[in-house]
C-alpha cells in the first residue's frame, strides 16, 4: 500500500468520512461540475 510516500496523499486515500464525502458524487459537487 506504500504507492504514495506522502502521509498527507495516503491519508485522503483511506476510507475516512469526512474525505469519503467530497469523493462522493453528492449533489453538491454536481452542480458545480457541469456548470
Amino acid at each position: 500500500m506504500p504507492t504514495f510516500p506522502l502521509p498527507e496523499l495516503k491519508k485522503p486515500m483511506l476510507p475516512l468520512p469526512e474525505l469519503k464525502k467530497p469523493m462522493l458524487p453528492l449533489p453538491e459537487f454536481s452542480a458545480p461540475n457541469p456548470t
